[in-house]
């Protein structure tokens, strides 16, 4: 059990801190943005010297106008559209125009193979994407952007985001292209109408953004820019790592609970050979061992297994967690796992499993060292005397099994305790399985529909609904219309 426990637990221990690690030197050496501001893509967001300019010209706030010199800014848009896999079947695209490859200073996408920067006319796929579509380099994908047009795209190679999740989670494909590409492809101009902003405060709370982000945004408003949407995300947080630490810590509790439950069996065995040696017990305070010797020899008894245990887990525990990190460090698309050798996940681990188990077992060698002689030498106590009752009387068996129980009280409440923990971690891992089905089940109820389409354009409800209640097999259809909107007192633009 001890064993076990500790595997567990040296496991999960070595795989946080290896994706802890993992994620600062991937996702944050993106650069990802504190704040986004979307606007309705009329005009073409500045630069980022024009940015620190019209922020530098506000007298109405000097604050904002210091920091400007020292802010971060990069300039995309974002398409949606749909591209081929190699059998003709259709994904969701959501494609990035980037403002200049060799000046990615914002949520960086890096080089993965392939071209980098991408040669105009071709397009770079996220390398989750890749993989999903089942394509590679060299090859052409046709490439529809809804109301714009379908054009087919040299696929030139693979870039790296880790601050988007892997492409076969959302079954959507990321791409990359550059301004001159996506004017050579359809033929038009796209404006730039997203702006990611890194301040000059890189441990700013939320709260700090928000603020810094409105004020950012006020100006822009001011100077004739429509704002539509401003995204802050967690700071210095990857988008899927609370899921991830989440996932962790309820393994961490169920290893640490099962240690504990090591511990109470531990305990419970040391109780009983300590009845059955009572009397050697006796014989040893005769002649002249104290309770420091008797709870030196016992407690050896029970801490030499769970040394033996721990360090037979400890290495194989190493090995799974770096297995167990790069699981994940794939499941949150991060780069290479971050593998050097470090003393606290395995230190934690180690004491865990030699102080939990030893602690238990420390409290009926605790009672047994400090008895007096003679009730080491006398053995176990009589049973109290039965007394009879006549209104009641239990089967001759049952009487006798009970009054069995009560005659080691101590052996009982160990033991019950470790059916109750036992029990308890069964039920709880029951719970948590079924709860977690039971989520799924109740969201896909709620979702209530099997397809959603997206128009390019406003249509008027019969004329969008005609034509798909037409359809064979479509038994209901309902047409909703989507515009973003802010509670009073969000936002000041």
């Amino acid at each position: 059990a001890v064993l076990v426990s500790v595997f567990a637990l040296a496991t999960l221990a070595n795989a946080l801190t290896m994706l802890d690690r993992t994620t600062r030197d991937s996702y944050l050496a993106t650069n990802p943005a504190q704040a986004t501001i979307e606007t309705d893509g009329a005009r073409e967001l500045p630069t980022q010297a024009q940015l620190a300019s019209l922020l530098a010209a506000n007298q109405s706030d000097a604050k904002l106008a210091a920091l400007a010199p020292a802010f971060q800014s990069e300039r995309r848009v974002s398409l949606l559209g749909r591209i081929t896999d190699p059998a003709g079947q259709w994904y969701p695209l959501v494609l990035f125009v980037i403002e200049d490859f060799r000046d990615f200073r914002v949520g960086k996408a890096g080089p993965d193979s392939g071209e980098w920067p991408p040669a105009t006319g071709t397009m770079l796929l996220e390398r989750t994407a890749m993989t999903l579509i089942g394509r590679s380099a060299g090859q052409r994908a046709a490439v529809l952007l809804p109301g714009i047009g379908q054009t087919e795209v040299r696929l030139s190679g693979t870039a790296h985001d880790p601050g988007l999740a892997p492409a076969w989670q959302e079954r959507t494909v990321y791409g990359y292209i550059s301004q001159e590409t996506a004017a050579a492809l359809w033929g038009k101009a796209f404006p730039l109408d997203e702006l990611k902003l890194v301040f000059p405060i890189p441990q700013a709370s939320a709260a700090e953004i928000r603020d810094l982000a409105n004020r950012t945004a006020l100006v822009l408003a001011k100077a004739g820019y429509v704002i539509h949407e401003i995204q802050v995300p967690s700071p210095r947080t990857h988008p899927h790592q609370n899921q991830m630490n989440t996932i962790i810590g309820i393994f961490l509790a169920f290893s640490l609970l099962s240690l504990v439950l090591a511990g109470v069996l531990l305990a419970s065995l040391m109780r009983g050979l300590i009845q059955r040696e009572k009397r050697l017990i006796g014989i040893m305070k005769t002649l002249g061992a104290g309770p420091g010797i008797l709870l030196r020899h016992y407690l050896a008894i029970a801490f030499l297994p769970a040394l033996a245990a721990s360090l037979i887990a400890l290495p194989l525990g190493m090995l799974s967690g770096r297995a167990l990190a790069g699981v994940m460090a794939s499941l949150l698309n991060l780069g290479e796992v971050y593998q050097d050798f470090t003393a606290l996940p395995v230190i934690l681990p180690l004491l865990a499993g030699l102080l939990i188990p030893a602690l238990f077992a420390l409290i009926p060698v605790r009672l047994a060292s400090r008895a007096s002689i003679r009730e080491a030498l006398a053995g176990p106590a009589a049973p109290p005397p039965r007394t009879r009752s006549t209104r009641f009387r239990l089967p001759r068996l049952l009487a006798m099994a009970g009054r069995n129980l009560g005659r080691r009280r101590g052996q009982l409440a160990l033991n019950l305790g470790l059916l109750a923990i036992a029990g308890g971690l069964f039920i709880a891992a029951l719970d948590i399985g079924t709860g977690y089905r039971k989520t799924l089940e109740l969201a896909a109820l709620d979702r209530a529909y099997d397809i959603e389409i997206r128009l390019d354009r406003t249509l008027p409800t019969d004329q969008a609904l005609a034509g798909l209640l037409a359809i064979k097999g479509v038994t209901a259809a309902e047409s909703w219309s989507r515009q973003a909107a802010y509670t009073a007192g969000d936002w000041d633009f």
